[in-house]
């Protein structure tokens, strides 16, 4: 039979993780959730200047956009043959739509991959994680976005990705 010690304790014990179970929770924070921290293949620099965002035709006013990090590597793309299958965001893979995947950057983020010898530019939507051939790759792309960066015959070249925070969109 416990004593009365024994008995205190258990019950002290019960209460504090009833009330460490039921304790209000302090208010959320608010935005997205913080980037996670480069890897190994990404290198920081400092953000540019907010530049104007072009958005399709009829939409009403341009929003600002922010480069909020720039990391440097290798990009890919993939194969036509992996359309319909389920990406990791549960999406299927469309070739026609500008997307990629990274390894970290949540999904949903927007970026902008700028290849390096040439310029060419396209904005994709993450959602997808990959590529996992090589750490000098960050970034895998979608067939539209490759055709736009012309690197179908390259198959794997320099980039620039601009990770963006774009203000006035939701």
């Amino acid at each position: 039979m416990p004593t009365s010690s024994s008995t205190s304790l258990l019950l002290w014990l019960l209460a504090t993780v009833w009330l460490g179970c039921v304790r209000e929770q302090g208010p959320r924070a608010e935005g997205p959730p913080p980037l996670p921290p480069p890897t190994v293949a990404e290198r920081h620099e400092s953000s540019a200047p907010a530049r104007p965002l072009e958005l399709p035709a009829g939409d009403a006013q341009p929003a600002t956009e922010r480069v909020v990090r720039v990391l440097h590597g290798k990009a890919s793309y993939y194969s036509s043959r992996l359309a319909g299958r389920k990406t990791a965001s549960g999406q299927p893979y469309d070739p026609e739509l500008l997307t990629a995947a990274h390894r970290s950057l949540p999904f949903g983020t927007r970026v902008r991959v700028v290849r390096e010898d040439t310029g060419h530019a396209v904005t994709v939507t993450i959602n997808d994680r990959g590529p996992f051939a090589g750490q000098d790759r960050i970034i895998d792309v979608s067939g539209r976005a490759a055709h736009m960066l012309e690197m179908h015959r390259a198959g794997v070249v320099s980039v620039r990705v601009e990770v963006l925070e774009v203000a006035g969109v939701p």
